[in-house]
């Protein structure tokens, strides 16, 4: 069952409709986060979700490219992958004593792990790095010695 995912993955147009996935998801919690997160911690959320937004933008515009774009929106979706986990702590966590409760909605404890979810899609979407280890080969045999 692996190997079927493995291999539904690797069809660069699977990818590329991840990434669009990806994208418009975080463009959309980024218009919704911009409306409610507004003060002090809360902004974090709106951070993670600009970058999420970025690596998929990114990702797209460079679709064909590797290198150090690839490796730079590899890092982007795993800070966001991150960022979902570190929003998960904050929304489990109590209010601090000495900081001032700036809102008293309920905090959805699972809410942030959308980015996660979001930031690891992003991260599996992305083209694998393939090297022929026979390119170089025939190359050198080819060279006089």
């Amino acid at each position: 069952m692996a190997e079927v995912a493995a291999e539904t993955l690797d069809m660069p147009g699977v990818r590329t409709l991840v990434t669009i996935a990806a994208t418009a998801a975080s463009a959309v919690l980024l218009a919704i986060l911009l409306v409610d997160h507004t003060a002090g911690g809360e902004l974090e959320g709106v951070i993670v979700a600009a970058i999420a937004t970025a690596a998929g933008l990114l990702a797209l515009w460079s679709a064909r490219r590797g290198g150090a774009r690839r490796r730079l929106v590899l890092v982007l979706w795993l800070v966001v992958a991150a960022g979902g986990g570190i929003g998960y702590a904050d929304h489990q966590a109590a209010p601090h004593p000495g900081r001032p409760v700036l809102d008293d909605r309920p905090r959805p404890p699972l809410a942030p792990l959308v980015f996660t979810v979001i930031g690891l899609a992003g991260a599996a979407a992305l083209p694998a790095r393939r090297r022929d280890p026979l390119a170089g080969a025939a190359s050198r045999m080819r060279e006089p010695a």
